[in-house]
């Protein structure tokens, strides 16, 4: 019981440091930026970014730029891939909560059951792991998309 709440304490407060951390990796005026001023082409559904987040023009319309206008297909198809990345992970940290309750869910309904209470410890340590994880590799895609967008001192 001890080790498992020092593995949850742990995992919860390196969870809010990298929280934290990450934060600043991703500040609101470079989401502006790449945006090109035109917050109603990215407007986000439970913080998940557009597809197309970053090639759009500067007008109220939301058309994309070509691959020419962003600086070349490599960059065009990068921008993509890591908007479509982003996506995914976000959605394995949701997932990752969902299983962090269903755990918890088992270890507070099955108490007197000492095998189902350590497949819930189980449940619980991967799902936070999980969501460490998850969270960190936002930051990176974020920050790589900020680079290949030029918004990133380096």
């Amino acid at each position: 019981m001890k080790q498992f709440r020092q593995v949850v304490v742990g995992g919860f407060a390196a969870l809010i440091m990298s929280i934290s951390l990450l934060s600043f990796a991703a500040p609101q005026a470079s989401a502006a930026a790449v945006t090109n001023g035109n917050p109603t082409c990215a407007k986000r559904f439970l913080t998940l970014p557009v597809w197309y987040r970053g090639l759009t023009k500067a007008d109220d319309n939301c058309e994309l730029k070509s691959p020419a206008e962003t600086g070349g297909i490599s960059k065009y198809i990068w921008t993509i891939v890591l908007n479509v990345i982003e996506i995914v992970l976000q959605l394995i940290g949701f997932v990752s909560v969902l299983f962090i309750m269903y755990g918890g869910f088992q270890y507070l309904t099955n108490g007197y059951n000492p095998s189902v209470v350590e497949a819930a410890r189980k449940t619980i340590t991967n799902a936070v792991v999980g969501l460490a994880i998850s969270i960190s590799a936002t930051g990176l895609v974020t920050l790589a998309f900020g680079i290949l967008n030029g918004l990133a001192a380096i």
